[in-house]
């Protein structure tokens, strides 16, 4: 896990280097953002007592990510998939400047907090005009969650 020790506020906007260019003379085009800033704060532990541990050696305790706007404001939300904790979806706050993020799994019926979740995906695969879930779990059915967001409220 990457953590900033202190919050880091961009100055410049830094755009992909053209093909064949090395880009060190710019300096990074990316810097990290603490979690008390962003409000990202997902981990995914080493639980050596959880019933699924076994799936550590298969390299299943990952996750996935997935990102796309369900609420059709504009911004992003950022959805994280986990094996031995529940899952994280991330709402868009829509403040310009710096990100920052609410955490709503539960609060949206994703959470999932008793399976083990290893992937994620969104697409609009009822054709309704936003994006729905779709969850990969271990040894039981994924699951896919339909977007029923009416507004960007």
């Amino acid at each position: 896990m990457i953590r900033a020790e202190e919050a880091v506020v961009v100055v410049e906007r830094r755009v992909f280097p053209e093909a064949g260019a090395s880009g060190a003379d710019a300096g990074p085009l990316f810097l990290p953002m603490a979690a008390d800033l962003s409000g990202i704060d997902f981990v995914i532990p080493i639980d050596l007592e959880h019933p699924d541990r076994r799936l550590y050696y298969s390299a299943m305790a990952c996750g996935g990510v997935a990102v796309g706007d369900l609420n059709g404001d504009g911004w992003p939300e950022l959805f994280f998939s986990a094996g031995p904790v529940a899952n994280r979806l991330y709402r868009h706050l829509g403040e310009g400047g710096t990100p920052r993020f609410a955490e709503m799994a539960a609060a949206a019926g994703v959470a999932e907090a008793e399976s083990w979740c290893n992937g994620a995906a969104m697409a609009d695969v009822d054709s309704d005009g936003d994006l729905d879930l779709f969850i990969c779990r271990y040894d039981e059915p994924n699951r896919l969650y339909l977007n029923e967001s009416k507004s960007s409220s």
